[in-house]
């Protein structure tokens, strides 16, 4: 399973609006079939990981991050090809929300005479899918924000300009939380001052499937870059669209005026804070989010890693946290339901 779930990270970027989904063949106490999710209309991960196995997948184990599905779509049902494989056994991450599976995968499989084990110890399958999941079952995308400030909380460089705060690693990072957003927010003031790409790109050069780009401003703009979109929504509705398009994971890039207006309707999961070894001064944007008093009650850390000379904080907001929290006790659920 830890395989599989390495496997599925590396689909998080191009599987969606499907879920990233890692898989393995095990017989004989070896690996014998892997494979991940591929780009919408591609082969699934179960798929995959047979077509490795070959004859070797007969009798033995699949080791998969999600619920097989049973769907037709771009593609036939997972399960019917796993049923096909003559695979003995299957253990499930976790059951997928989505309503043309919840649950479907496992009766179909065990009605097939499949011996099928749902949960893994460890909460890893759901920390790992947490956008896919709560997007299917609360309805509303998992959303990030983004802010790179200075040790004094400076949000602008000396030269007033933004995106000069921290070092050429953290702006890597930036465009890897890009790459794995299906749309990218900002607002008219970041629009107006840094007339930013809001591509993911590595190298220069365009990387992978590329978000939606927003633009949010409730007066209306006369015009927009090319491949912008401009919505007058207050965030949670603006979210609420996104979700019923299939958006899963948003991106909010804003300064603090559209962090603070997030944060106020409880619309964030989290927030990536890049920390520059700077200390600009007075004269200086500052991040304030103003009627927003940041106590311990907010949130809770999650995580720090170096970026370079900069500094990566991960931090879940309250709301965030109350979300994962319903998300894995639904989970715990479907794997009481199916034990």
């Amino acid at each position: 399973m830890r395989r599989a779930l390495l496997l599925g990270r590396r689909s998080r970027a191009i599987a969606p609006p499907n879920p990233w989904v890692g898989a393995t063949v095990v017989a004989g106490g070896e690996v014998v079939g892997e494979g991940r999710t591929s780009r919408p209309g591609g082969p699934h991960a179960e798929v995959q990981a047979l077509r490795m196995a070959k004859e070797r997948a007969r009798g033995a184990a699949l080791y998969v991050t999600l619920e097989p599905c049973v769907h037709y779509g771009r593609t036939p049902p997972c399960a019917d090809a796993i049923i096909e494989a003559g695979i003995a056994r299957v253990v499930v991450g976790t059951i997928d929300p989505d309503g043309r599976v919840r649950g479907k995968g496992v009766d179909r499989l065990r009605a097939a005479g499949v011996e099928v084990i749902v949960g893994w110890p460890t909460n890893q399958p759901v920390y790992d899918l947490m956008p896919y999941l709560k997007q299917r079952l609360l309805g509303r995308p998992y959303v990030v924000g983004k802010i790179a400030m200075s040790l004094d909380a400076k949000v602008t460089d000396w030269n007033q300009r933004s995106k000069w705060v921290t070092g050429a690693e953290a702006r890597a990072a930036s465009h890897r939380l890009r790459r794995e957003a299906q749309a990218v927010v900002i607002g008219s003031g970041t629009l107006a001052a840094d007339s930013p790409a809001l591509t993911a790109r590595r190298g220069g050069r365009l990387y992978g499937p590329q978000p939606e780009r927003w633009v949010i401003s409730r007066t209306g703009l006369d015009s927009v870059p090319p491949g912008f979109k401009v919505s007058a929504k207050e965030p949670d509705e603006f979210l609420l669209d996104l979700a019923e398009d299939g958006v899963i994971s948003v991106l909010v890039e804003g300064g603090p005026s559209l962090l603070g207006s997030f944060i106020s309707k409880g619309a964030l999961d989290e927030l990536a804070i890049f920390v520059a070894p700077k200390i600009f001064g007075e004269g200086l944007s500052a991040f304030r989010v103003p009627g927003w008093n940041i106590d311990l009650s907010f949130g809770r850390f999650e995580s720090q890693r170096r970026v370079g000379k900069d500094l990566w904080i991960g931090f879940r907001t309250a709301e965030g946290v109350e979300a994962l929290s319903e998300v894995e006790e639904w989970v715990r659920a479907q794997a009481r339901r199916f034990a």
